[in-house]
């Protein structure tokens, strides 16, 4: 081997000893990179998993509390017509009853004043009723797991409307308790109405007489 071939082989082996540490740190952080790109997607991968558990069990989750929304207010709904339809036929017949004593002659004052107190208080109530199950009901409309907090805030909402009805229906059981109860006593005592006589008729004197 001559001069000029030793002097090429010695610069392409001198070449290859700086390049290839190049070579090998470049195919070591190619590798790294594309380990960590699978570790990712993997993870990206549990994610998207556990998200649609997630979104399968908030489904699920909102459909059983649905459930249990309209069976409350199926429960409240018969509860409601085992009270305020009693209520509004018993003042019906009460407003007949002060109409038909009025016309023999009984002081029916203080009794149809507080049967006007008790109609109001009867619209009122259904009124209270109405808006709770409006309110209720709107319940069923909203993700209450996304929108926990406006599902938690209706929700406190509408118990309170609840609330408000049922202390008017209580209301209303005292109301009749006492103050119709009373009245209904006090015309009972009433010293019966001595029948105003009508005018008399003179006879017109017959011929002959």
């Amino acid at each position: 081997m001559n001069h000029r071939s030793l002097a090429i082989a010695l610069s392409l082996v001198t070449s290859l000893s700086l390049t290839s540490p190049i070579l090998a740190l470049t195919s070591t952080a190619e590798l790294k990179l594309t380990q960590a790109a699978g570790r990712i997607a993997q993870k990206e991968d549990r994610l998207a998993s556990r998200e649609g558990k997630l979104a399968s069990r908030s489904a699920q989750l909102c459909e059983n509390v649905f459930k249990r929304i309209d069976a409350r207010i199926n429960n409240y709904n018969v509860r409601k017509d085992n009270l305020i339809p009693i209520y509004q036929a018993a003042l019906t017949r009460w407003q007949k009853l002060a109409t038909s004593l009025s016309a023999k002659g009984y002081d029916t004052t203080k009794l149809t004043a507080d049967l006007g107190t008790l109609k109001t208080m009867l619209d009122t109530a259904t009124a209270q009723y109405k808006a709770f199950v409006d309110e209720f009901s709107a319940l069923k409309t909203m993700d209450c797991v996304t929108a926990k907090t406006q599902f938690l805030t209706l929700l406190s909402s509408s118990k309170t409307k609840l609330a408000a009805f049922r202390q008017s229906a209580k209301d209303i059981h005292d109301f009749i308790k006492t103050t119709i109860k009373a009245d209904l006593q006090a015309l009972r005592k009433q010293a019966k109405p001595t029948p105003t006589p009508g005018p008399s008729v003179t006879p017109e004197p017959t011929e002959g007489e």
